[in-house]
């Protein structure tokens, strides 16, 4: 802890690699030749300094498939999705904000999110003269339940002062799911 702020400015730097296979690897789906599926591998780190508040790393891996079923479906499954995020500093003013919101302390926890993630998209194509156009999207983010489940199955337990850890660090795990429906109006 600082009992003033970190550094002279709030500044975020990071850098991303993306490695796109115009083609399905490990599996072999049929597919029209007009919708080329991709596997794509992504790698991601950034660095956040909030001068008046924390540092923060963050790392994310993901390995997942994408193909459009038509011109307006497409899916995208990412089998593997891995985030760490490590609180690097924090000010005296930013422990207060934890110590009063423990939702927020534990948002800024050092944790890993493991888990697997599908998104599918639907839109009327922009070429369909309807007056009203719609539009869906629905997801949903499994996380750390694998890894709970394989926990527990080897005899390991949690309590509500030792939560089960990953790597020595404590994960999370949840179901989430996200619904976006539009409609245009032409």
């Amino acid at each position: 802890s600082d009992n003033k702020v970190i550094g002279d400015f709030n500044y975020e730097f990071g850098a991303s690699a993306e490695l796109k296979v115009p083609r399905f690897l490990l599996i072999n789906p049929s597919y029209s030749p007009r919708f080329v599926p991709d596997n794509h591998i992504l790698l991601d780190a950034r660095y956040i300094n909030q001068m008046q508040f924390y540092r923060m790393s963050f790392f994310r891996f993901m390995y997942g498939y994408r193909w459009s079923a038509s011109a307006n479906l497409r899916h995208e499954l990412n089998l593997i999705d891995i985030t760490y995020q490590h609180l690097l500093r924090r000010t005296t003013v930013f422990d207060s904000l934890l110590t009063n919101n423990s939702l927020l302390k534990q948002s800024f926890s050092d944790q890993f999110l493991v888990g697997t993630n599908y998104t599918f998209q639907y839109s009327v194509p922009e070429r369909v003269s309807r007056k009203l156009k719609t539009a869906f999207i629905g997801s949903i983010d499994l996380s750390g339940n694998l890894l709970y489940g394989i926990q527990r199955l080897s005899g390991s337990k949690s309590t509500e002062d030792k939560p089960l850890q990953f790597l020595g660090t404590t994960y999370a795990q949840y179901v989430k799911t996200t619904v976006d429906y539009r409609v245009f109006l032409d």
